[in-house]
């Protein structure tokens, strides 16, 4: 059993009351004056407990920014020899591809650099058109995860209500996004 009350701003609280209180006992013990309170139902008790549509959206919207970040980090594929490398793409990582960039354009003469480790532990010999190819593909992964984020969020704030909310996020959030 439960009992609500309303404070002096008029949001309505919802309080359980323990085995053996009465609703009576349990809002002399909080203090509350007669009228300022009611016993109510489970089921009410569930629905005034149930997180708003604004909680339920603000959730949503920062799993939704935790994968974008995720699959922006990942970075994009690029073709390397005949196979397909993933080059991550954070901030530490556009930094050594910058300053491999300009490495290259600071010498000239210099055609490659072996044995440049990406993420996932495969080494390849660096060219000044693969920086160059790797560069404009994470400019375009990038990009894109941004594209797909302001999509997936307009169609969250166009969400109903919380129920709509949640039968979108485990239908959509993993969905869509750039490889």
């Amino acid at each position: 059993m439960f009992i609500a009350h309303i404070d002096e701003r008029g949001t309505e609280h919802v309080s359980g009351l323990g085995s053996g209180v009465t609703a009576e006992q349990a809002a002399a013990a909080m203090g509350l004056a007669p009228g300022t309170w009611r016993e109510i139902s489970d089921a009410e008790a569930v629905a005034l407990l149930a997180p708003t549509l604004e909680e339920v959206r603000a959730a949503a919207l920062e799993k939704l920014k935790a994968k974008r970040l995720a699959v922006e980090y990942a970075g994009p594929l690029v073709e390397v020899d005949g196979r397909a490398v993933r080059f991550p793409s954070e901030i530490k990582d556009e930094t050594r591809l910058n300053s491999l960039a300009l490495k290259f354009t600071k010498n000239p003469g210099l055609t490659e650099i072996p044995y440049w480790k990406v993420a996932d532990g495969v080494y390849v010999t660096m060219t000044p058109a693969l920086v160059k190819t790797v560069q404009d593909s994470g400019f375009d992964h990038i990009n894109a995860t941004f594209y797909v984020e302001a999509v997936k969020r307009m169609e969250i704030e166009a969400c109903a209500d919380a129920a709509a909310v949640e039968a979108w996020l485990a239908a959509n959030l993993e969905t869509g996004w750039p490889a």
